[in-house]
């Protein structure tokens, strides 16, 4: 009699739920992949993958792909808000660690990850939000959907980020997310507001007296390959609460603090468009990262807020 093959029911198509996927089809066990969102594509803002993920991203075929599809990092500079330059990080990665650092559009990466994880027979369904996990004993395990709709298998990961439903099944009384007092505003710009620049592959990061900016290439995309963020103090001012601004209001927000800054920044903040707002949650450490046969990964297992990305 041949046993059937192990299946793992995976909540969250991120970034660790498809990786995860195709790593647990290659050991043959079959998985599904459950996102609580529907699918959508150009969502999401700029990201760099430092060289350790891009050597687990090579392991599934993807970093060339990736490379192409992003800008190499040749390092980080960082800056004063007047200028100055102050140091210099994470020269020669690809020469030190066997790969490079790129930076690329979040939309460009899940939707890569997601259409990699279709050609390795994972089964991904979307609008499929989780509201109950059922583990009892050598039943499978049970996963309950807000449509009603269920799915078994032999165990749970989850992989659904900062808000996980996961770990409210994993530590029912345990931390839940939390506002740092930080705000991000954030997008991408046209690579000509800063390829007349020296800045090259750099992604230069200024540190000013009450906030921080961020730019760097991250896209071959003539008409938002810049990706830039700013990370300030919320003054008690949720991201909601600027978002129901128009663009207008929040591009002059940016004026008004930036203010002195120094080039590119007034120009990046004057290019930029769809600026996103987004709050900075953290996790409190977790006392465990699985329960019986369900397990955490990434944000949902150890979120960590940003000190300025």
């Amino acid at each position: 009699m041949t046993r059937r093959p192990r299946k793992a029911l995976i909540i969250g198509a991120g970034i660790a739920g498809p990786v995860t996927a195709m790593f647990l089809t290659r050991a043959g066990i079959e998985a599904e992949l459950y996102e609580a969102w529907p699918y959508s594509t150009g969502i999401g803002g700029g990201l760099q993958i430092a060289p350790n993920g891009m050597h687990v991203l090579a392991e599934l075929g993807l970093a060339d792909e990736l490379i192409r599809n992003g800008s190499i990092a040749e390092s980080f500079d960082f800056y004063s808000q007047g200028g100055k330059k102050l140091g210099s990080l994470n020269q020669n990665m690809q020469q030190r660690f066997g790969q490079p650092a790129v930076n690329m559009c979040r939309a460009t990466l899940n939707e890569t990850l997601i259409d990699k994880a279709w050609a390795s027979n994972v089964s991904v369904f979307f609008e499929k939000r989780l509201v109950k996990i059922e583990d009892r004993g050598d039943q499978p395990v049970i996963a309950y959907f807000a449509d009603g709709t269920t799915a078994e298998g032999d165990f749970v990961i989850g992989a659904d980020g900062v808000h996980s439903a996961v770990r409210r099944h994993v530590i029912p009384d345990g931390p839940t997310p939390f506002d740092t007092g930080l705000i991000g505003f954030g997008g991408f710009v046209p690579r000509a507001v800063i390829e007349h620049l020296p800045i090259g592959q750099r992604v230069e990061t200024t540190f000013g007296q009450s906030g921080f900016f961020g730019y760097g290439m991250c896209s071959p995309d003539p008409q938002a390959g810049v990706m830039w963020w700013s990370t300030q103090p919320s003054h008690g001012m949720t991201a909601a609460a600027y978002r129901s601004h128009s663009q207008h209001a929040i591009r002059q927000h940016l004026r008004d603090f930036h203010a002195g800054w120094h080039a590119p920044i007034p120009e990046i903040i004057e290019a930029a468009e769809n600026i996103v707002v987004t709050d900075t949650l953290d996790v409190a450490t977790l006392p465990t990262w699985s329960r019986k046969r369900t397990l955490l990964i990434g944000d949902a297992a150890h979120a960590t807020s940003p000190h300025a990305g």
